[in-house]
């Protein structure tokens, strides 16, 4: 199967939302998960929890040890995080071409901003709400970031299209 599906996409347009309607909770490597397990809540200036981003190197490390595990064994992955950075992205990619994957990405910045922001302001748990600066900053980043070459991008459009369309193209259905 040796196939990574990654996200792009702000905190909020959708991408744990489209992995529970697809299935692949299973198969899925959350660095917010990891964020909480190794560093609990933060607790903001006005009494709020978000999810703290106090130990990222740690974090990443780790998912590149389950992503090197799994893609020893060959199996079918996906990675939820935003990947606003062609160096994060490229450093994805680099490992999942080693070991002889192809990589998928579905494209959530064609989400508009308004939207994203309206839906992050709904989510649930609310420590999983993000500022609006944020949210501001990861489209400005989409804007110049761009997506390294070996990555096959699918863009999103909607949930039933965009499933039908990644069943056609990465053919799997794990």
């Amino acid at each position: 199967m040796r196939t990574l599906v990654l996200f792009r996409g702000c905190p909020g347009c959708g991408k744990s939302t489209f992995i529970e309607y697809m299935g692949w909770e299973p198969y899925t490597i959350s660095p917010d998960h990891i964020r909480v397990m190794m560093g609990s809540l933060a607790t903001n200036l006005d009494g709020t929890y978000s999810i703290t981003t106090k130990h990222e190197s740690a974090v990443w490390d780790l998912v590149f040890e389950i992503l090197k595990i799994r893609f020893e064994k060959g199996e079918f992955t996906v990675v939820d995080s935003t990947n606003s950075k062609t160096e994060d992205m490229t450093r994805l990619r680099n490992l999942a071409v080693e070991y002889k994957y192809r990589v998928f990405l579905i494209d959530m910045t064609t989400i508009p901003k308004e939207q994203v922001s309206k839906q992050n302001s709904i989510r649930f748990p609310k420590y999983k709400r993000v500022a609006e600066y944020v949210i501001d900053r990861q489209y400005a980043r989409f804007a110049t970031q761009k997506i390294p070459n070996r990555i096959t991008v699918i863009p999103f459009t909607t949930k039933e299209d965009t499933a039908n369309r990644i069943m056609d193209v990465i053919q799997i259905k794990p």
